[in-house]
């Protein structure tokens, strides 16, 4: 349902609400048409909730100017990870001013500040793509340094390199890797997330070659694959043949991500008396960030405050 803007605010930061129910395809595929036309007596910009993740891969649309003429205007696309939140909005340029304006819009619409910010790699925010030292520039990281979160560029996959975040329960693992998937879906690549036990005891219930080697191939396919939760269970060796053929056909050419509990060092209490193990791990940390987490568990945290509220609330009810 469109609103009027506050008139009183600068053009830039004018918006007006969509129609919630747009999907994020047909969000790209409406600010890619001829022409976006949007009532000139409220506002050309617009702020639709839709699915922290910033990029520009809707970019240019077709807007309407305050005078009538027909502009070309630059989209930019923030999504919230692991919601269904995300934040649009229309610049005329993509030049700093405009990168930073749209992230500042941008949290003050989703009212809070999270901890990682995962970029795509504009000239404005990436001033040189690498795996490991990201040229960010200084505007941006000051910007990031007054809010209290960190700027992650999302190149490892032009680089097939692989990714392991290695940490205690409870800690996140699982939720920033289904971020770096959702982002790299709006960034135009092939994802697929899964759990080791998912994949595992899939891959080993076929019982013909053929179907093997065609759910090898599906596995094998993405840009990037998500393995969570290597660790919380013991494999066989049949187990571990299959992991070793699927990391090893990605090997240099496709991305892994993988999340887990244990350090490499524990992994073969994972795949107790497999053979592979020690070729395994090579082939997965060879080009690799392995991320280390540390920290108290979430749930954890978050069962103590419910009895410390329930508590209160019973003392309360008794007084």
């Amino acid at each position: 349902m469109p609103c009027a803007p506050n008139s009183s605010a600068s053009p830039a930061s004018r918006t007006l609400k969509l129609d919630a129910s747009y999907r994020y395809n047909k969000l790209v595929d409406h600010f890619h048409s001829p022409a976006v036309k949007l009532d000139p007596l409220t506002a050309p910009w617009t702020q639709t909730v839709l699915r922290l993740f910033s990029n520009r891969r809707a970019s240019r649309g077709a807007l309407w100017h305050f005078s009538g003429e027909v502009r070309q205007a630059q989209i930019f696309v923030a999504a919230l990870g692991a919601s269904n939140y995300s934040y649009i909005e229309a610049r005329w340029t993509q030049g700093l001013a405009d990168w930073i304006g749209s992230h500042l819009s941008m949290l003050a619409f989703f009212e809070d500040v999270t901890r990682q910010i995962v970029c795509d790699n504009l000239k404005a925010g990436v001033t040189a793509a690498c795996r490991y030292e990201p040229g960010i520039n200084r505007t941006y990281q000051k910007m990031a340094a007054h809010y209290g979160t960190v700027i992650v560029a999302l190149d490892f996959l032009t680089e097939a390199a692989n990714v392991v975040l290695v940490g205690p329960n409870g800690v996140g693992k699982s939720t920033l890797a289904q971020n770096i998937a959702h982002q790299a879906l709006i960034a135009g690549h092939t994802a697929l997330f899964t759990s080791a036990g998912q994949l595992l005891g899939e891959l080993c219930a076929l019982d013909s070659d053929s179907a093997l080697r065609r759910r090898l191939r599906h596995y094998a396919r993405p840009e990037l694959l998500v393995i969570d939760e290597v660790g919380y269970l013991s494999y066989s060796n049949r187990h571990a043949d299959l992991m070793f053929e699927l990391v090893s056909r990605r090997y240099q050419s496709r991305s892994t991500l993988i999340t887990t509990n244990r350090p490499f060092a524990e992994w073969h209490e994972v795949f107790p008396t497999a053979a592979c193990v020690v070729s395994l791990i090579d082939r997965l940390v060879h080009n690799a960030e392995i991320i280390a987490i540390e920290g108290d568990s979430y749930r954890l945290k978050e069962a103590r405050e419910r009895t410390d509220q329930r508590a209160r609330q019973r003392r309360a009810g008794k007084s």
